[in-house]
Parts: C-alpha cells; structure tokens; sequence
C-alpha cells in the first residue's frame, strides 16, 4: 500500500465521519418534529373526542315530555328538569284588580264627532 491509497482511505473516513454527523443533526432534528407532531395529534385526538361527546348530545337527546311524546307522568325523575305545580311568584298580600286610591284613566266623551258615516242597508 502506499502513500495514495493510505491518504484515499484517510479522506475517505473523514467525509464518512462528516456525513455521518450531519445525518445525526438531521436525526435530531426530526426527533424533535416528530415528538411535537405526536403531542399535536395527541391533543387534537382530545379535542376530537371532547366535541364527539358533546355532539352525541345534540344528536341523541334525551327523551321527556318536552321533546317527545312521552307524557309527564311518564318522565323520569333523572331527567333534570324540575316540575312545578304552581306560579314561583309569592303573594303580595294586596286584592287583585284596581287598588284603593288609584285613579282610574278612561277615554273622555266629546259632544262632537270627528266624522260620522251614514251606513244604509242594501235592498237586493
């Protein structure tokens, strides 16, 4: 062997050697591309399944009175919503109608019509 092929070998081990750091930068490189596109996956997989779950409500709404025809008798009690009887207003303690004291308003009665059509019935 001599001088040339000693020095080919030589310049050869040390372009191998420079590739085989530049493919390992790259190598890092993409590690790290490919760890931040698993984590967005990850997330929109989340994100995916969070708005499945809330369309499934929309989609399937449960069953009551109010969006079927189940009668109210029929209704669960599960179903959340509340039944009332009677008015949640409370009693004031006043009679109903006009209250004492208070003067009533009514249209005032004019001695002269504004206008005044004559309406005669049709003899057929």
């Amino acid at each position: 062997m001599g001088e040339e092929s000693i020095a080919d070998i030589k310049y050869l081990i040390s372009s191998l050697l420079e590739k085989v750091q530049h493919l390992e930068s790259k190598l890092q490189i993409l590690e790290k591309e490919s760890g931040l596109l698993r984590y967005k996956l990850h997330q929109s997989e989340l994100d995916n399944m969070r708005l499945r779950e809330r369309l499934s409500h929309y989609e399937n709404p449960k069953k009551d009175s109010h969006n079927s025809h189940i009668p109210p008798s029929q209704q669960p009690l599960s179903s959340g919503k509340i039944q009332r009887t009677k008015s949640l207003r409370e009693q004031s303690g006043n009679p109903s109608g006009g209250q004492v004291g208070h003067a009533g308003v009514s249209l005032e009665f004019t001695r002269e019509a504004d206008k005044v059509d004559q309406l005669l019935p049709c003899m057929r």
